[in-house]
């Protein structure tokens, strides 16, 4: 029973993960749109300031849940070496949340070290 306990707070928290994630790519899209509010001479939602704020939280909001994600494969590997089970799926997750970890992080970099609030155009690149 205990180990049913444990597979559904495993369970609960790749949930709000995936919740979290959604929401982050939501406040992409808002920027996005606020782009495209800015570009056709309507009233934004945010200044460039605060749209590059809304970026940068979402995308620290990814980077989060990528370390995460990796911290839980991690976790699913030991718990399967500990149970005597096939790994090889087990490393291919773990990879996976590698690289989600890598790719989260130069976009956080990248978005840091060149968003440039006085164009007229928010840089596509770092919405999503």
């Amino acid at each position: 029973m205990n180990e049913k306990n444990e597979e559904i707070k495993i369970v609960d928290f790749q949930l709000l993960i995936t919740i979290s994630i959604l929401g982050a790519i939501f406040l992409a899209a808002l920027v996005g749109y606020n782009s495209h509010l800015k570009l056709s001479n309507k009233k934004p939602f945010w200044n460039d300031s605060e749209a590059r704020n809304v970026l940068i939280i979402s995308k620290i909001i990814i980077f989060i849940a990528a370390i995460i994600s990796l911290l839980m494969a991690i976790k699913n590997i030991e718990d399967l070496k500990q149970k005597n089970k096939n790994l090889d799926n087990a490393y291919v997750n773990a990879s996976a949340s590698f690289f989600f970890v890598l790719s989260a992080l130069l976009l956080l970099i990248a978005l840091l070290k060149n968003y440039q609030p006085e164009s007229d155009i928010v840089a596509e690149e770092f919405v999503l």
